[in-house]
């Protein structure tokens, strides 16, 4: 089935990585959580391997290393990631200052035409579960 023969529920639904790209993903999953365990977390053991896009006092923004291909059935462009400097899996947790430079960046690349997503604290598919993050996206 492609993305013109699914309903718009079923589009709305849809966040896919290219088969290659994905590959890598579930890859480097196995290979983290057989290094560090559970407690395993790529924004604070990894910075260094992520592409740092803006760095502010309190959060950065990286390029996705594994970019979704789709996102609501859409063929996604860009790829970005907000994510705190501090290792935390919720909003109501934020400091003022992390509130205020989030909502700062948020806004700055909305203004730019980047649609973006965070997975609530519940959500099963989150892939980074204990570190915060949101995605920011362009279109083709």
């Amino acid at each position: 089935m492609t993305h013109k023969d699914m309903s718009i529920n079923q589009l709305h639904r849809v966040t896919t990585r290219h088969p290659v790209v994905q590959q890598r993903y579930e890859d480097w999953l196995v290979s983290a959580s057989h290094q560090h365990g559970n407690s395993f977390c790529t924004f604070c053991s990894e910075l260094r391997n992520h592409q740092v896009i803006r760095s502010l006092q309190t959060m950065f923004v990286i390029e996705n290393r594994f970019p979704y291909e789709f996102f609501d059935g859409q063929a996604v462009k860009q790829h970005y990631l907000i994510v705190p400097l501090r290792h935390t899996d919720r909003f109501s947790q934020f400091t003022h200052r992390e509130y205020e430079e989030y909502h700062e960046v948020l806004a700055a690349y909305h203004d730019q035409g980047f649609s973006s997503m965070t997975r609530s604290v519940v959500d099963t598919h989150r892939s980074v579960p204990g570190h915060l993050h949101t995605h920011l996206l362009t279109y083709n």
